[in-house]
């Protein structure tokens, strides 16, 4: 999640930076906090969402916002966001919420998934290469996906093994698209116990601090990350 912040803020920071004021900027920001059974609810996923959210718009993004999603509203707005990114120069996607790999594909949990047996992840969850698949074909110059969708998952605890892969897979994005995650591939991020995840937490406090390159701002989300887990989560490249 860290990396995520990082990164998160690394390409909005680019994006202010590379691209000027006039140009458009679209951003889909998903929370999903009030999972189906007990136990499976986050505490912070809909805080950072909405304090992201909030966040980009100030910073001249226009912005969708979804929180406790089902699986057809996630696909749906996933929809809508690919066919808006047509008319945009940087299309930003951001997701908070329960994360899973399967076959050594990720996926996005909406609220509603039920999940009794792996075989049913593809049909009961939102797979990343569809919205890679959509903001792909959109065109649009610059394309970000953020990813804190890599927390401990009560929902795969029935059928998880004590050798399955955990948190998210390692990907390779199409070329025009960053891609960054909460925490490195197969690891787990911390939800948190205040407002904010850590990372989150991280991210926003550093956009509020003016003048800071990419790799400053790398360095600087880092080591709050690093300082606020005590450095149970780190970062990968």
């Amino acid at each position: 999640m860290k990396r995520q912040l990082a990164i998160l803020f690394l390409l909005v920071t680019s994006i202010i930076a590379s691209y000027g004021q006039t140009e458009k900027r679209l951003a889909l920001v998903v929370g999903n906090s009030k999972y189906i059974g007990k136990g499976n609810s986050l505490r912070n996923p809909v805080n950072d969402a909405t304090d992201v959210a909030i966040k980009l718009k100030a910073l001249g993004f226009d912005v969708d916002t979804l929180l406790d999603a089902s699986l057809l509203e996630m696909d749906d707005a996933i929809d809508d966001f690919g066919m808006k990114a047509k008319e945009y120069d940087v299309a930003l996607f951001y997701y908070s919420g329960h994360g899973l790999q399967s076959k050594g594909n990720n996926y996005m949990v909406p609220v509603d998934a039920e999940l009794k047996s792996e075989a049913e992840v593809q049909y009961k969850c939102t797979p990343l290469n569809m919205l890679l698949d959509k903001m792909d074909e959109s065109d649009c110059p610059l394309k970000i996906i953020v990813l804190d969708a890599c927390r401990n998952n009560p929902l795969t605890k029935s059928w998880y093994r004590g050798g399955a892969e955990k948190g998210l897979a390692l990907i390779n994005p199409p070329q025009g698209t960053f891609i960054t995650f909460a925490t490195a591939a197969g690891s787990v991020a911390l939800d948190g116990k205040d407002r904010n995840s850590p990372d989150p937490t991280a991210f926003l406090e550093t956009l509020d601090r003016p003048n800071l390159d990419l790799d400053k701002f790398f360095s600087e989300v880092g080591k709050l990350v690093w300082k606020e887990t005590n450095n149970e989560q780190v970062p990968w490249k």
